[in-house]
């Protein structure tokens, strides 16, 4: 994975996500909603993984009791927009993996759509586990495996996604399960060149440049409207991933 290429995808993406991040936003507000029934609304401290534009951030302001939250992510454009949202809120413009600290102990850490760009989960989910108080809370959404499933299926680039099963089993050597889900959702489009328009508006499977030479581009057309036509339009597939974790002693 190209970290440089990442930050500036979602760099770019960034006017047009909120409009194109449907699935991103209902993630976000199902898994508050799961948060607040599991366990309570009160946590003084919050670190928040991944902020992007603020979807979650502004829906855990409205929601949630804190005395300060700590708004990540990579792409430092970020700032302003997310700072305007509470003077309650600290910005941190850092890849995620390169912290070796958070700025206090956190009673919650939470990311939406996130953490499918680490590197190595069983390693972060360790990490996170020594910057949580006792009986703090851990709670993520990310990608499962049918995530995307038609790029898989006609062999073009995409990220290596997890399994529900695979990252229950890495959490509990950390963490008691709270909560676990996840669903499938399609999205439909008018043509292929829609399906496109639609990830670059959201920067969610960049991995690395890609040129798409106009040979490529019509060839990818029309497997795509072969193998994924619907009488609703071509589909994509959404595959998320819930996970609300109690860290263990």
């Amino acid at each position: 994975m190209d970290k440089k290429w990442l930050k500036l995808r979602f760099s770019r993406s960034l006017p047009t996500y909120d409009e194109q991040a449907v699935v991103q936003n209902q993630m976000a507000k199902r898994l508050l909603d799961q948060i607040i029934e599991q366990k309570g609304k009160r946590y003084p401290n919050i670190f928040e993984i991944g902020c992007g534009t603020g979807l979650l951030t502004r829906r855990i302001v409205k929601q949630i009791q804190f005395n300060q939250l700590y708004a990540n992510d990579i792409v430092n454009e970020c700032r302003t927009q997310i700072e305007n949202i509470s003077q309650k809120i600290h910005f941190i413009g850092q890849d995620i993996e390169q912290m070796t600290k958070f700025p206090v102990q956190m009673d919650l850490i939470i990311s939406n759509a996130t953490l499918q760009w680490i590197e190595n989960l069983p390693n972060f989910l360790l990490f996170l586990h020594s910057q949580l108080t006792p009986n703090g809370i851990l709670a993520f959404t990310l990608f499962g495996n049918q995530h995307y499933t038609e790029f898989n299926q006609l062999h073009l680039p995409a990220l290596r996604y997890h399994n529900i099963e695979e990252i229950k089993m890495i959490a509990n050597k950390y963490f008691h399960l709270v909560f676990d889900s996840g669903n499938i959702h399609h999205l439909y489009f008018n043509n292929p060149l829609a399906v496109l328009k639609h990830i670059q508006a959201t920067g969610v499977n960049s991995i690395t440049p890609q040129k798409w030479t106009r040979k490529i581009l019509n060839q990818f057309i029309n497997q795509y409207k072969e193998a994924f036509d619907t009488p609703q339009g071509v589909s994509l597939t959404y595959h998320p991933l819930y996970f609300i974790l109690e860290k263990k002693p």
